[in-house]
């Protein structure tokens, strides 16, 4: 699947002053999500079909017919609202920090080929939350007057946040959204996403002790504690 490098990401602080941290290393890649040949999801299919995965479509199995749950989030604990556009813009990838904009979270820029996002994701609760991405986009086409956007669709999404003493119950395995796993920043979930299959894939297959049972799995809690407290502690300094 195709992926892009990043040294570089404008940072726009709650001042809207904008700094560019830098690395001579890939700081982080980015990867698009859908159908299309070259996303990320389809790359995954391919490797499973190889494997000789079989992938049933319109059909549904019960939860307790199932040794993994990852049906997603039940919760709403944040909400994302974005636009998708076409643009002359070179890539590129701003993380905007501003409270009036996105309440308790970020929102941010993205740009790969000529395919632009403008997302703010919403941590607290707000009534009308429609105005804050109108608002949003009118920061960024402020600040990036070159981004000669041609709006294709807005798009939306929700998010869970949860850390349980265990992901295994009554025999099940719940990975990804649907154990409350979700990336803070970066990532989009998808980092504790897939590492949370892979513990549940291993313990099934007793790649690791049985009776260790989904242990590996509630070792993301030591992860996660870290993020949880610098949003927590980020939120509070705002």
């Amino acid at each position: 699947f195709k992926s892009t490098d990043f040294h570089e990401v404008d940072l726009a602080h709650p001042d809207d002053v904008i700094t560019k941290p830098w690395s001579s290393r890939v700081a982080f890649r980015v990867v698009e999500r859908g159908s299309d040949e070259h996303t990320i999801d389809q790359g995954l299919k391919r490797l499973a079909l190889k494997e000789g995965v079989e992938i049933k479509y319109k059909s549904r199995i019960k939860p307790k017919d199932c040794d993994i749950i990852a049906a997603g989030p039940k919760k709403t604990s944040a909400v994302a609202y974005g636009e998708v556009f076409k643009t002359n813009f070179p890539n590129h990838v701003t993380l905007q920090l501003n409270d009036k904009l996105a309440p308790g979270a970020y929102s941010y820029l993205i740009v790969i080929d000529g395919i632009g996002l403008i997302c703010t994701c919403l941590w607290r609760q707000q009534s009308k939350s429609e105005r804050f991405l109108n608002e949003t986009i009118n920061w960024y086409e402020k600040k990036y007057p070159e981004l000669d956007r041609v709006p294709i669709k807005r798009v939306g999404g929700k998010g869970d946040f949860a850390i349980h003493s265990s992901y295994k119950s009554d025999g099940r395995y719940y990975v990804g959204e649907a154990g409350g796993l979700q990336d803070f920043m970066w990532g989009f979930g998808m980092r504790y996403t897939i590492t949370s299959r892979v513990y549940a894939a291993k313990n099934i297959l007793g790649i690791t002790q049985k009776d260790k049972n989904a242990e590996e799995l509630t070792q993301l809690l030591g992860n996660l504690k870290g993020p949880i407290m610098k949003a927590v502690s980020y939120t509070h300094l705002r």
